[in-house]
């Protein structure tokens, strides 16, 4: 018993300790911007690319503009999956809806990447910087058929 007459012990420490860690790491992930989801998402998905910080901020947010948004918390429990490296296993997770959530939100994020910008038409996109078109570009679909 300490002089205030609270008696700690090793276990209320602990069960402390891990809490105040739960929060923290639920804070983080609340926290984690939108931004540097998108960014890991995209890694993930094409490798490494270099993109301007302002265009890539654009790119987010005329994505986000465009594509249905996930509700806060479906949006933090993605940031948070990614975030810890286990964005890639949610399609096999065998939670039908996230699991269906993220892969609409990737094919989406892919397509409106390799759409919106010249990714695929650099030669070394690790190195060269990558430019954001705007989200009302000319179509560089090669089989595209205008009619």
């Amino acid at each position: 018993m300490n002089r205030h007459g609270l008696t700690l012990s090793r276990r209320t420490m602990m069960l402390g300790g891990l809490g105040i860690a739960a929060a923290a790491g639920v804070g983080t992930i609340l926290l984690t911007t939108d931004q540097g989801h998108i960014r890991r998402t995209l890694r993930r998905l094409v490798g490494s690319f270099t993109m301007d910080k302002a265009e890539f901020a654009n790119f987010v947010r005329d994505f986000r503009e465009a594509e249905a948004a996930p509700s806060f918390l479906k949006g933090a429990t993605l940031r948070g999956f990614e975030l810890i490296g286990l964005g890639a296993n949610l399609a096999d997770s065998g939670i039908p809806k996230l699991s269906s959530h993220q892969i609409e939100f990737e094919r989406a994020l892919l397509t409106a990447f390799i759409v919106r910008t010249d990714y695929t038409l650099l030669d070394n996109p690790a190195s060269e910087s990558t430019t954001y078109l705007g989200s009302m570009t000319a179509c560089f679909n090669p089989y595209a058929e205008f009619i």
